[in-house]
């Protein structure tokens, strides 16, 4: 009878703990954009939507994390615009739920529903060049 109920409270954690990036990283990042020289505007873009801007760098900005890569454009006047793409990658905390198996089935559905299961580079940096 112990070793049944043992079971069934271990088995039930698993899935009430799943979902191991939503709650340890949850589904926006923090990231520091900072330009060469400094003092530059940026946007932040997933394809056509902005999702944050910086008025003047360098600055930290949270993002929410999705499937899809972020453009981020900076401009400061007497130099040309630069641009860098961030790349959304595998979060390492959704590990976490295959570890458990189809046990935490639920918990990747939940990271993949949140953005948890995405990340970014969490620095940037761009160096401007001088207008010409």
């Amino acid at each position: 009878m112990f070793r049944k109920s043992s079971l069934v409270m271990a088995m039930c954690s698993v899935t009430l703990l799943s979902g191991c990036a939503t709650i340890m990283e949850g589904s926006t990042q923090n990231i520091k954009v900072s330009t060469n020289p400094s003092g530059a505007r940026c946007i932040i873009k997933n394809g056509e939507k902005t999702l944050a801007t910086i008025e003047e760098t360098p600055d930290f900005v949270d993002v929410k994390k999705l499937k899809s890569d972020v453009t981020i454009t900076c401009e400061k006047p007497g130099y040309a615009p630069m641009q860098k793409t961030l790349v959304s990658d595998f979060s390492r905390m959704t590990a976490g739920n295959l570890v458990f198996g189809l046990v935490s089935l639920p918990g990747i559905g939940v990271d993949a529903a949140t953005g948890a299961i995405n990340k970014y580079d969490d620095r940037v940096e761009l160096k401007l060049s001088p207008a010409r």
